[in-house]
């Protein structure tokens, strides 16, 4: 909360659907917010050492308990910035990671992402992993999940 208010975000989207018509995906961002100079500053001593430095501009932002990954949040934020983008037709600046510890909420981290490193993301990593995912077909856990078998191509049950 104190981290919040100190950092004054003033969201556009809480919990946005986007979607992306183009690469048949959706997903819900966290928060997306216009970020200015004052709140970059304010950033700073939140950021991970190697973390990028924040520019003024539209934010997409992930909320984190627990680990951070950066690879991998990296791709996630990078999705959602190429879904809204599609879905608001709104450029985004950067991608932003906020970690808040699990056993001491106070202590937030944070970890932000340029617009070229979130393009990278996307297209080498996210794009890729997508792929990967449908040559292999959806895991059993993710379809116990869903409720629901998936068939491939021919009507079969895919197989793990």
């Amino acid at each position: 909360q104190a981290f919040y208010k100190e950092i004054g975000f003033d969201p556009d989207l809480v919990e946005g659907v986007v979607y992306s018509p183009r690469f048949r995906f959706a997903g819900q961002l966290d928060l997306e917010f216009p970020l200015s100079v004052v709140q970059a500053e304010k950033l700073k001593p939140y950021l991970m050492r190697s973390s990028e430095t924040p520019q003024e501009g539209r934010v997409i932002t992930d909320f984190k308990t627990g680990s951070f990954y950066q690879k991998p949040h990296g791709m996630q934020i990078a999705a959602y910035r190429q879904a809204y983008e599609e879905t608001y037709n709104n450029p985004v600046t950067g991608g932003l990671v906020v970690n808040i510890k699990r056993e001491d909420p106070e202590k937030v981290q944070c970890f932000y992402y340029s617009k070229d490193t979130l393009e990278e993301a996307f297209n080498e990593g996210f794009l890729s992993a997508k792929k990967a995912w449908e040559f292999l077909g959806a895991p059993a856990w993710y379809r116990k999940e869903m409720g629901k078998e998936i068939k491939d191509g021919n009507g079969n049950d895919q197989a793990d």
